[in-house]
């Protein structure tokens, strides 16, 4: 039964998946060795590695209320395949505002737009301000050029907003309900399988 309900909820499409066909401009199938599959597989995988257990944990802290600040990282860095989005840890470097690239290979600031080390300045003085105040908007300037970015909202169970962090656009805050359904049935069964 959670098998076909996840089919339901993940369905191999070429209109659903990630990256999302808005993304890539319309349906799209992957070609090989990704396969017809893939953008679905690729969705369900993301959600119940990581994502599932972050919107969980964002949702518990706030029902137990607990501040919780999410996020999701959504800029691709130039060392995976456009077939691949964005990867797990590719915000790490972003964070440590690591423009020189220690530990990574190839360096992704290279050959990257200015909106990429605007986006690194950002998300590290967020992250320092919020070691320092447990606030991330606590901070002067917002940006190395004092780049006008919304607030970081607190996580709130009637308006659950999660940060984009992206390179391409203006960072921005955004209802964190996308593949609500799917999320949700995962982790209604991660619950279950605990005890």
């Amino acid at each position: 039964q959670v098998v076909s309900s996840l089919l339901d909820l993940y369905p191999n499409t070429t209109s659903f998946g990630i990256p999302s066909s808005e993304e890539l401009g319309g349906n799209v199938t992957f070609p090989q060795p990704y396969g017809a599959a893939f953008r679905q597989t690729a969705a369900y995988y993301g959600d119940a590695q990581f994502i599932a257990a972050t919107r969980y944990t964002c949702e518990l802290w706030a029902a137990h209320n607990l501040t919780a600040y999410c996020y999701r990282f959504n800029t691709k860095t130039n060392d995976y395949n456009w077939e691949e989005g964005v990867a797990h840890f590719s915000d790490v470097i972003f964070i440590f505002n690591n423009l020189n690239g220690y530990g990574f290979s190839p360096n992704p600031f290279i050959n990257a737009p200015e909106s990429y080390t605007e986006l690194s300045y950002l998300m590290s003085g967020s992250w320092i301000s919020f070691t320092n105040s447990l606030d991330p908007n606590k901070w002067t300037g917002r940006g190395r050029n004092a780049t006008k970015t919304e607030n970081w909202p607190v996580y709130d169970l009637e308006n659950p907003l999660s940060m984009i962090w992206d390179a391409n656009v203006t960072s921005y805050a955004a209802p964190d309900t996308w593949r609500k359904e799917g999320i949700a049935l995962i982790n209604a069964n991660r619950r279950a399988y605990q005890r």
